[in-house]
């Protein structure tokens, strides 16, 4: 559907009534600033092929003020592509990738983050930038491995392999 014809339905009452109820439900305040005095827009978080704008479930649309609207659409494929290059600089392969997007399914399947997901992911850059945290999460980390390692040894022990190396 061509950008025209699908801006167009924007004055349907049928948008006009799902866009109400957004504003309603994010307390006329934009969710990525908090901004109560600007004009307001409501986001769709992604697009599907032959779906009119009323037809999103609540949860993948959001009230923006129209500074951070407008810097989102400017900017979204920006980051979207500065990530990518971030994850293979540090050597995160395509099966990490295609884990975290997993991770990330399940969590918004569960409503762990749907609509907080501003506030998880604000939280999240705070704990990773935090030094504190950082080296604690590293240090679990490799605490896991070391569990797994040793649970992996305690399944060859039991199996009765103990070759060296497997």
């Amino acid at each position: 559907m061509a950008k025209k014809e699908y801006a167009g339905k924007w004055k349907d009452p049928r948008w006009q009534k799902k866009r109400l109820e957004i504003f309603e439900r994010d307390e006329w305040t934009c969710r990525f600033c908090g901004e109560k005095e600007e004009t307001l827009a409501v986001h769709h978080l992604y697009y599907e092929k032959n779906k009119d704008p009323w037809e999103y479930d609540t949860g993948a649309l959001i009230t923006l003020c129209q500074i951070c609207h407008e810097s989102e659409h400017e900017f979204r494929k920006e980051s979207e592509t500065f990530v990518l290059e971030m994850l293979e600089r540090c050597g995160v392969g395509h099966n990490s990738v295609h884990t975290l997007g997993e991770v990330l399914w399940y969590m918004l399947e569960r409503g762990v983050i749907g609509e907080k997901a501003v506030a998880f992911f604000s939280a999240l850059r705070w704990a990773f930038t935090s030094g504190a945290f950082a080296e604690s999460l590293v240090a679990a980390h490799r605490q896991y491995r070391e569990e797994r390692r040793e649970e992996r040894e305690a399944e060859r022990g039991k199996s009765g392999d103990t070759k060296e190396g497997q």
